[in-house]
């Protein structure tokens, strides 16, 4: 015994200090000064362009006009974007003889005037966008206090957004696809590498200097990097560090594999998440963040693979100044991509101004994020705010430290190297992009509307104090807080109502009108007695205990029926759940007592022989109840995918089926035993017909 808990101790010493072995040393957070500079930097006053470059849509019966393009110093690239816009270019050897200056002022020349030829629905400037209760063991997780319970108690934050809750319900699903349009990713990064959380991407940029990569457009969206130097992007332009922008809104979302014991937590466990390269050195282009949009939902784009996991919710943490009436091909990329039932989640901007002014968070059908605190406050210092906002989530703030871990309160994710605290609108969009996700694992046929309607419901409401600017619905809460109104119980499997059971007896006093037979007066007066006693006796406080032990059984054969099938589902008592939340309730009414119980009196009452009568309760029993388990297990289902439909199937269609059933069995065994009866009795009197034969026949409506 000594012996054995010298090993035991022994093991467990040794596994403390491997494990201690293993943690990675705590990189340094990066000054708060560097995320300023690097993520808050301001944009120009004026929206800026690829110089020399305007994207313009044809009528469909146009063809693009060469020679007048050629007066015009102009001429077509062989590119055609993904939204059939075609992009005219100066020549490049007038352009070589032209000054910066003049080069800007002749593209927006071009833009005005290609604007007012016939035949043109369109034309732009390619703009150039920028930056812009189940725990983990993740060991950094304890800094993430965006990812908290929302509260003020231990393990809480006042601007978390509850996802320890909604880890209870759901930790994701492979089958939800989120892109992240952004600078790309860093693959071999330890708390990627082996994810099967990332699945590859498409590099989307064009421009070769731009991309940084030695190429335009492949397959691989490493991020090599975005740093530039001194006047690189444009006169003045600031020198800036790389950026690792795209890996670390990744990780928010969950592109790393969470807890794994590894880095930091992700707001999906599971999920898979694709990378699409947009932005480079200096930003990236209008044509090609359009492009990357359809890519990412599934469209075609022309000399780009289609992309074989389209993906459900598009995360773009990026913008430019101007709003979004200024770019109709990115408004026409957005409704496109949501017409094919992508929710498109976008970042406010990190100017302090109104949303409405920017581009792409103006644009329609697009849900724009501006970003909160610590405190779950709107971080007045850099984010955006306005009618176009739709709900605010932690952005952070790298120049304060309210919960006093000697940390700045930035949100903390994945860079190269390791790990960093950010601030932006840029780190506040993948946490609703992530929590969209979440959803979607859960109710997998949530539209984007649906899904607007879902954030704004849940948010958590802020007064003047905390949002003096207008931000949205509120913070964004994946789960409901712990001090609100429990959810109501799971409902019910449907019963036969008092209504259905009147129209039951309707049916069968319908079909036997036309005949006035003492048989007939009797089977009537039983089938109204026992259908008024089943109205008045079939309550659960009255036949639910005697019907506990069949309630429980039904409910124990429908989760073996349900694994039978290859669907997860979990028992308790008579409770039967699903892991990614759904529940409903198996009660007394629905385990096929009832129709039993009336197709049999309905059978014993009718004047037959007995065998025939037999032969009816033990082909109908068993067809019922089978009836009975394809409904719970159906149901079941339908809630786990399809909630709206499973409201439609409980409420009325599956009722009416049971209804039906139980009449059509009986009007066909009726039948059955009218015609074998008569058959019989012909051959014993050696007479054909029916005549002879005395018996009510529901199928004999003379006298009506």
């Amino acid at each position: 015994m000594r012996l054995a808990r010298f090993i035991t101790i022994g093991t467990i010493l040794a596994c403390g200090l491997f494990s201690c072995h293993l943690l990675p040393p705590r990189p340094a957070d990066l000054p708060s000064e560097t995320v300023t500079k690097l993520l808050e930097r301001r944009l120009p006053d004026q929206p800026r362009f690829v110089p020399g470059e305007v994207i313009v849509k044809l009528k469909p019966t146009v063809s693009p006009q060469s020679d007048r393009l050629r007066k015009m110093g102009t001429e077509a690239m062989e590119r055609v974007t993904s939204g059939g816009e075609l992009i005219y270019r100066i020549v490049p050897t007038l352009a070589g003889t032209m000054r910066p200056a003049e080069i800007r002022d002749k593209t927006m020349a071009l833009v005005q005037e290609i604007n007012r030829w016939d035949g043109v629905l369109y034309a732009q400037p390619n703009y150039i966008l920028e930056i812009a209760d189940t725990a983990p063991n993740d060991p950094r997780y304890r800094d993430q206090w965006h990812y908290f319970n929302n509260g003020t108690g231990p393990g809480q934050s006042p601007g978390g957004i509850n996802l320890p809750r909604a880890w209870d319900l759901t930790t994701g699903s492979s089958q939800v696809v989120v892109a992240v349009i952004d600078t790309g990713i860093l693959p071999t990064h330890e708390d990627i590498a082996g994810s099967p959380n990332y699945i590859g991407g498409f590099d989307m940029i064009s421009d070769p200097a731009r991309a940084n990569d030695g190429d335009g457009r492949d397959s691989d969206p490493t991020d090599p990097g975005d740093a530039v130097a001194d006047s690189e992007c444009f006169p003045g332009s600031p020198p800036q560090p790389d950026s690792w922008h795209g890996t670390h809104v990744a990780g928010t979302v969950g592109v790393g594999k969470t807890n794994n014991g590894v880095g930091v937590a992700g707001v999906n466990w599971n999920v898979r998440v694709q990378a699409v390269r947009v932005l480079g050195k200096c930003g990236g282009t209008i044509a090609d963040i359009n492009d990357a949009i359809r890519w990412a939902a599934g469209l075609p784009v022309p000399g780009a693979p289609p992309n074989p996991t389209p993906a459900k919710v598009i995360s773009m943490s990026l913008g430019g100044r101007g709003p979004c009436l200024l770019s109709p091909s990115t408004q026409a990329a957005i409704d496109d991509a949501v017409a094919a039932g992508v929710t498109i989640v976008v970042a406010a901007g990190n100017e302090a101004s109104d949303a409405s002014g920017f581009l792409p968070a103006s644009c329609n059908h697009v849900i724009t994020v501006a970003a909160s605190d610590y405190r779950g406050h709107l971080v007045t210092r850099y984010s955006n705010f306005g009618s176009v906002v739709a709900i605010m989530a932690p952005g952070g703030d790298v120049t304060r430290d309210d919960n006093a871990d000697g940390q700045n309160d930035g949100v903390l994710s994945m860079i190269q190297g390791g790990y960093a605290r950010y601030n932006g609108t840029s780190m506040a969009t993948p946490h609703v992009a992530g929590a969209v996700a979440l959803w979607l694992a859960r109710e997998p046929h949530l539209s984007p509307p649906e899904v607007l309607s879902r954030l704004q419901e849940t948010a958590l409401p802020r007064d003047s104090t905390q949002c003096p600017r207008p931000c949205g619905a509120g913070l964004l809460q994946v789960a409901k807080r712990a001090d609100t109104p429990p959810p109501p119980p799971p409902p019910k499997a449907p019963g036969l109502t008092r209504t259905d059971l009147a129209g039951f007896l309707l049916v069968l006093v319908i079909a036997g009108l036309g005949r006035r037979r003492s048989a007939d007066a009797r089977f009537f007066a039983f089938m109204a007695v026992f259908t008024g006693l089943v109205v008045l006796l079939f309550r659960e406080e009255l036949v639910g205990p005697a019907l506990a032990p069949l309630t429980l059984w039904t409910a124990r054969m429908t989760v073996l029926l349900l694994h039978w099938l290859g669907v997860e589902a979990v028992q308790a008592a008579t409770v039967i759940s699903h892991p990614e939340g759904f529940a409903y309730e198996v009660a007394y009414s629905c385990v096929g007592v009832l129709p039993v119980v009336l197709f049999t009196a309905a059978v014993l009452a009718y004047p037959a022989a007995l065998v025939h009568r037999l032969v009816a309760v033990t082909i109908g029993l068993p067809a019922l109840l089978a009836l009975n388990f394809s409904r719970l297990v159906h149901l079941f289902y339908l809630g786990v995918h399809n909630r709206a439909d499973f409201e439609v199937w409980h409420e009325y269609l599956w009722r009416s089926i049971i209804l039906l059933s139980i009449i059509g069995l009986w009007l066909s065994w009726a039948y059955w035993a009218e015609r074998r009866s008569t058959r019989l009795a012909s051959q014993a009197n050696g007479k054909v017909g029916s005549e002879s034969h005395s018996r009510f026949s529901p199928f004999h409506l003379s006298g009506l």
